[in-house]
């Protein structure tokens, strides 16, 4: 059965996503009607009976609940209440289950990416690099003009969404919870949606995997250079490599060297703390990552025959954090700095559902509820010196 966290779904944010029906939801005045008629605090304690005792939970006891808390409401029905009146509750409870998927599901790509907020179909972002240094100056001579590298980035919104159509006769007959279980997927889909979006954005190129299309990034930088990785640029090799310690020290170099255009060799001041691998890499990234020492090859520096021989220390324990991800091209890594401004999320409308008039087309014709969810966001690369490819999956 649905378990849902007391961290992730405090009252708080229970009020939040009750609220967020009311305002915006195309389907907003189903849940008023019910807050209106049973007030904030009985239809928050419902929702939180949902998240402490899924196992108990069915629509009927939704009902039930609401019912006790206002008669007249209910219509004093005895044989039960007509689509019309069991509507706002059965979405009221929907709605917590699928935001609750959502926001309970663990994905790495939310420890990493940078999140933003939207006010608009458009957006624009402005340049992130560093004026040129300061200068040194004299008694009555003028000093030199800073410079800056203009940049511009504009990033349009994608809405996305999810159809469900269910007979009401199988939510009235259910007795295994299927249908609690179904909703609250399909608020981690949305979830699993962006992880699949990171995961893809990540490789440069476009991709479809695990039921996700997801287009070829667009990325265009000042120093004119194509793609989002180039050996020239210095966030790839010029040939990429397997996962090993000598390969990650290569890595770490190039990101804590990396330059930004214009600014006449102005070191970006990277701090890499993230060593992103695939499912193939997971435990031979955590034997890199921490190990006390490293097998190394044999040792030939007849000069200095300790230094980088078989058993040596290992110099890179604790340089960085392994985060797996199971939606990761295989054989993939790259080496970053989390939450840079790199790949970002910009949010402008949160998850939400709405649900079609039940006596009104093809919920009156099929005595069912249809139900979609949608978010509106958008991801795109702002800046790709931040992170290092090691290997694209091909090696």
């Amino acid at each position: 059965m649905i378990k849902l966290s007391k961290e992730n779904m405090s009252r708080d944010r229970l009020r939040e996503i009750l609220h967020t029906d009311v305002e915006v939801g195309e389907q907003g005045h189903f849940t008023a009607e019910v807050v209106k008629h049973i007030g904030e605090d009985a239809a928050l304690n419902f929702m939180e009976s949902i998240r402490d005792k899924e196992d108990r939970f069915r629509w009927s006891k939704f009902k039930r609940y609401v019912e006790g808390r206002d008669n007249a409401f209910s219509g004093q029905r005895e044989s039960g209440q007509s689509p019309t009146q069991f509507a706002p509750y059965f979405r009221l409870g929907t709605q917590v289950l699928v935001v609750g998927g959502y926001d309970t599901v663990d994905l790495p790509y939310s420890g990493l990416v940078k999140t933003t907020n939207s006010s608009s179909l458009v957006n624009p972002y402005a340049s992130g690099y560093r004026p040129t240094m300061p200068n040194k100056g004299f008694n009555g001579v003028a000093p030199k003009a800073v410079s800056f590298t203009p940049r511009s980035v504009v990033v349009t919104n994608e809405e996305f969404n999810s159809f469900y159509d269910i007979s009401r006769t199988a939510i009235e007959d259910d007795q295994t919870g299927q249908f609690m279980i179904s909703f609250k997927q399909m608020g981690e889909n949305h979830n699993v949606q962006r992880q699949v979006y990171y995961d893809s954005f990540i490789t440069g190129a476009a991709r479809n995997a695990f039921g996700v299309n997801v287009p070829a990034p667009s990325y265009t930088d000042t120093d004119g250079l194509s793609g989002v990785y180039n050996s020239t640029r210095g966030n790839r090799p010029a040939a990429f490599g397997s996962l090993t310690e000598v390969n990650i020290e290569t890595g770490l170099q190039s990101l804590m060297q990396m330059t930004q255009p214009g600014a006449a060799g102005q070191l970006i001041g990277i701090r890499p703390d993230v060593l992103y691998v695939s499912v193939k890499d997971k435990f031979n990234a955590k034997r890199i990552l921490q190990s006390d020492n490293t097998a190394g090859p044999t040792d030939t520096n007849t000069a200095n025959p300790s230094i980088g021989g078989a058993f040596a220390i290992n110099p890179i324990k604790g340089e960085l954090r392994s985060v797996c991800s199971p939606h990761l091209v295989n054989k993939s890594w790259y080496i970053m700095e989390s939450k840079a401004s790199s790949i970002i999320i910009q949010e402008r409308h949160p998850l939400e559902t709405a649900m079609e008039d039940p006596n009104a087309g093809k919920s009156f014709e099929f005595r069912a509820y249809r139900y979609r969810t949608f978010q509106r966001w958008a991801m795109f690369w702002y800046e790709s010196r931040y992170i290092y490819q090691g290997n694209d999956g091909t090696v």
